[in-house]
């Protein structure tokens, strides 16, 4: 019997029956024969089990349980069951939209290691999606944003190896993102919407863990990635250093947004201690550009600061 095409892994903890129906369901719904698809639902110790949530539907699923450990570490277990020739991760309170059709015929091409998608807060029609022309992942990396997002980018299985989530309860995408992508020899991306992003409270990645938490978090993920990109050379360094950059850049902002002044000014301290502050004047994008030129100045950081904490 061949592999599947694709294995579409879905990390779930106690999310409500409907929603993780929907899920699979649009997944199912996709042009995918049933030997082309693989659906892997790795409950992440759920207190009712997942399986009891997809009883009678008629859709053949692998189901996963393992005790909880979070988004990333549920992702690893899919990652390393997978059969597919493609992954794609899911999260089990999204869906698919048509628009990832387009994914497929790339899969079935089997030319692309990687294939970038984007994602809409509510079911559009995109239209026919149109692709960029192809080029390696680092090389794409060091002209454009990435997103952060587990579950915007189908790639071979081959591609991703090893690789595999960092053990973070949150921003664990962030790191395994821009690394997986620099893998890719021939990535090709487009802006059809194809995923159906749900913020909802409660969810395992939305979920709140504190504003302190999350900038503590945040720092372990952007000093993995520097770490990672200090030990690269050539045009993968120039495009992790640029992801690294910009996730700098966010933390800054995140920072003047939760926590005002004073929390701007103990994250741009730290950032320096690890070599990332001041920001690069880089002209990565020109958002970018100017608030690394605005916070070298410590007056222009403590108005931002106020002025975003409001």
């Amino acid at each position: 019997m061949e592999n599947p095409l694709i294995s579409f892994i879905i990390p779930t903890c106690d999310t409500p029956p409907g929603l993780l129906r929907s899920c699979i369901g649009s997944i199912a719904a996709l042009p995918l024969t049933p030997a082309e698809r693989e659906i892997i639902v790795v409950d992440d110790g759920s207190i009712v089990p997942a399986e009891k949530a997809t009883e009678g539907m008629d859709v053949e699923i692998r189901h996963i349980r393992q005790p909880n450990a979070g988004p990333g570490a549920a992702r690893n277990a899919g990652m390393d069951a997978a059969m597919g020739a493609y992954l794609q991760f899911v999260d089990s309170d999204d869906c698919l939209l048509p628009a990832y059709a387009a994914c497929i015929g790339v899969a079935r091409e089997g030319v692309h290691d990687m294939a970038l998608f984007g994602y809409s807060h509510t079911a559009v029609d995109t239209g026919e999606a149109v692709w960029s022309r192809p080029r390696s992942g680092a090389c794409y990396m060091a002209k454009h944003n990435i997103r952060g997002m587990a579950c915007t980018y189908m790639c071979k299985r081959e591609t991703a190896g090893g690789l595999r989530f960092p053990g973070l309860a949150r921003h664990e995408d962030e790191v395994f993102a821009p690394l997986l992508t620099i893998r890719a020899k021939s990535l090709v991306a487009t802006k059809a919407k194809a995923y159906l992003y749900k913020i909802r409270e409660g969810s395992q990645v939305y979920g709140s863990g504190g504003k302190r938490t999350d900038l503590e978090l945040a720092r372990r993920a952007i000093s993995m990635l520097a770490g990672e990109a200090a030990n690269m050379g050539g045009m993968a360094h120039k495009a992790v250093r640029r992801r690294t950059d910009q996730l700098s850049m966010d933390h800054i902002y995140n920072a003047m947004r939760q926590g005002g002044p004073a929390a701007a000014e103990e994250e741009t301290a730290w950032l320096k201690s690890r070599g990332l502050f001041p920001l690069r004047p880089a002209p990565h994008t020109a958002a970018y550009l100017l608030f690394a030129v605005a916070t070298r100045s410590k007056a222009a950081r403590r108005l931002m600061a106020k002025l975003l904490s409001r």
